[in-house]
């Protein structure tokens, strides 16, 4: 139910002309780590762009989920950053 309420809430920014999810310090990361980050395509913006508003949609997921319910797997996800382990989801899907 909670991921059915999320999606149509970006839907619902994103219908209206907002944004949701745009970060230009991890779009910043996004096109760095481009194979040639000083010669980049369009092609390779749109998809930096795309990989970045799905790591903050997922992002924002985790974080506002229901503490009670997962907060094993939120303690758990954060330790294992912690330790050097990014097992954060980069996608909603």
């Amino acid at each position: 139910m909670y991921f059915y309420i999320f999606q149509r809430r970006v839907k619902t920014i994103k219908t209206y002309g907002g944004t949701f999810g745009e970060e230009p310090g991890l779009l910043k990361v996004e096109l760095k780590n481009a194979t040639n980050p000083d010669n980049l395509t369009d092609q390779e913006v749109n998809d930096a762009v795309k990989r970045e508003l799905d790591a903050v949609q997922a992002i924002l997921f985790i974080s506002r989920a229901n503490q009670k319910q997962y907060a094993k797997l939120k303690n758990a996800l954060k330790g294992e950053y912690a330790r050097g382990y990014d097992n954060y989801p980069k996608t909603l899907s």
